[in-house]
């Protein structure tokens, strides 16, 4: 068998060699000088943007990885107000190492806009006397977008996709810190056993799914619609006092009454509406609008009292 001349200290030596590793990592890397510009890149770097490098060399970081803030804002890296906030400037200057570090990056490709998120590494390395940075980006674009489907999954109610009863006491406590002007509808089906006793838990669950498209066509753009539990609902509506949402709420009270879920006849609501300036705890305006909406059952049902 032939013995191959290629020693491990010549590939060493190779520039042509260490070429070939650096163009064979699988994560996009590119060079920078102190004053942010790209001296170096990598092909998966190439592949990544779409961009050749003789495209991105000598250009400002920012303006070929993109801005972490909205780059309609008309201005190049380094110019813009948001400048002195940009993690990734900031390391390239003051001679901060990063580690892993998710920033999301607005930026065109192939002319189109475009947001990515990337896990950066940043090292410092003194080359001939000089100190560059060697940033190493991994696109994270896929598994973020899962992340947030997820996460947007963790807020919703798995049969009516409504908001579910977790969510709706986390935006609860947050509009409670804003100290903002919100209305609390609470609404809770009537009757609703005896549409599970008369027709079954699955002509129940249609109404459920029925009520909750009618909810939220009604009010998507007026409030928060969830639903808090069994047939019970709720409606944050940001921006208005008890007596504007009552007016909003009747309406739709109105509406519902007039339609047919067949077979059933009619399906009807009780509800209770109470406002930000009746307490600042949101177990305690919870409280309140509950006791309103079991006021409107004890009066007779389908009605709602504030």
């Amino acid at each position: 068998m032939a013995v191959s001349n290629i020693t491990i200290d010549k590939l060493r030596d190779s520039s042509d060699f260490l070429n070939l590793l650096f163009n064979n990592i699988l994560s996009s890397v590119f060079v920078v000088t102190k004053d942010c510009r790209i001296v170096m890149v990598n092909s998966a770097f190439s592949n990544l943007l779409k961009k050749q490098e003789g495209e991105v060399l000598q250009g400002l970081c920012g303006d070929v990885i993109g801005c972490q803030h909205p780059i309609e804002e008309g201005t190049f890296c380094g110019n813009t107000t948001n400048c002195g906030k940009c993690e990734l400037r900031n390391g390239i200057q003051c001679q901060k190492e990063l580690d892993k570090v998710k920033l999301a990056r607005e930026l065109y490709i192939d002319g189109e806009k475009t947001r990515k998120y990337f896990l950066v590494t940043m090292k410092n390395i003194d080359y001939k006397g000089e100190e560059v940075k060697l940033i190493i980006v991994d696109d994270v674009t896929e598994l973020e977008s899962k992340n947030n489907e997820l996460q947007e999954k963790l807020k919703r109610d798995g049969l009516t996709n409504l908001f579910n009863h977790s969510y709706l006491h986390e935006k609860l406590e947050a509009v409670l810190g804003d100290k903002s002007l919100f209305s609390l509808f609470m609404l809770d089906i009537d009757n609703f056993k005896n549409i599970n006793d008369s027709y079954g838990h699955q002509m129940g669950d249609k109404v459920l799914k029925l009520l909750s498209e009618k909810l939220n066509m009604f009010f998507e753009n007026n409030g928060i619609v969830g639903r808090y539990g069994g047939e019970e609902f709720m409606v944050i509506l940001e921006g208005i006092t008890k007596d504007a949402a009552y007016e909003l709420a009747e309406e739709f009270r109105k509406n519902l009454s007039n339609l047919s879920f067949e077979p059933i006849s009619r399906v009807t609501f009780s509800g209770g509406i109470a406002d930000s300036r009746d307490s600042d705890s949101a177990s305690s305006l919870v409280n309140i609008a509950d006791e309103l909406l079991y006021k409107a059952k004890r009066s007779g049902k389908n009605r709602i009292e504030i």
